[in-house]
């Protein structure tokens, strides 16, 4: 058995793979995220991270203030330490911050790799975007994210935006998904899984190519390939 998901797990890779180069083989973009959703896409399609925004989450209200004050933020000298105001034990991953805002690089062995990693990567972003490359928001509700929070995020002047949950919220670019909750809790499993199932909620690349937030046919046809 373990052996079959294994082996459909790397065919569901392929097929991906293949039907994302398709659609966005002249397509760049940005991608931003509070937590690992999405940086397998750069993987899918053989590209370098143009985001500083891999292996790594931040809590709702640090994501929000830092999206609202994007230019301001992203300017400023990220330092290290590993406490955070949301838990009064300490981490044994570093976290990050600008300013008042914390990054917790969760996949990260020290402050070193973070910050060499985050300053390439932002060096990209910077770059990208000089380039006219749009960013595209992604925000779910774990980590307690309210129905406020969900509020101030899809009042964001940025136009390509998407946000995941285990409840409705009233707008186009919100996906209620709630058979993707997290065992005995109140929000969804985490980033990488909820990406991981992509198609069985939405096609990205219709989202990224149109801004389309919207389950395509071949969205559907992918989706027998996923695999919780």
């Amino acid at each position: 058995m373990k052996k079959l998901r294994e082996f459909l797990k790397h065919t569901r890779a392929r097929v991906y793979s293949r039907y994302e180069k398709k659609q966005l083989r002249n397509k760049p973009f940005i991608l931003i995220a509070n937590n690992c959703w999405g940086y397998n896409l750069y993987e899918s399609l053989g590209r370098e991270y143009n985001t500083p925004f891999v292996g790594l989450f931040l809590h709702p209200e640090c994501y929000l203030r830092l999206l609202e004050n994007f230019d301001e933020y992203m300017g400023s000298e990220l330092s290290f330490g590993n406490t955070s105001r949301y838990s009064p034990l300490q981490t044994r991953y570093p976290i990050g911050y600008l300013r008042d805002i914390e990054i917790h690089f969760l996949h990260y062995h020290s402050p070193e790799e973070a910050f060499a990693k985050w300053q390439r990567r932002l060096a990209r972003m910077n770059q990208a975007r000089a380039e006219g490359v749009n960013c595209y928001l992604k925000l779910c509700d774990r980590e307690g994210c309210t129905y406020e929070q969900l509020q101030r995020f899809h009042a964001l002047p940025q136009k390509m935006k998407v946000s995941l949950g285990i409840h409705p919220f009233p707008a186009p670019g919100h996906i209620c998904i709630p058979w993707m909750r997290e065992e005995n809790s109140d929000e969804l499993i985490d980033g990488a899984k909820q990406f991981n199932q992509r198609y069985g909620y939405f096609d990205v690349t219709s989202w990224i190519k149109q801004g389309t937030v919207a389950r395509t046919l071949s969205a559907r046809l992918l989706s027998v390939l996923v695999l919780k």
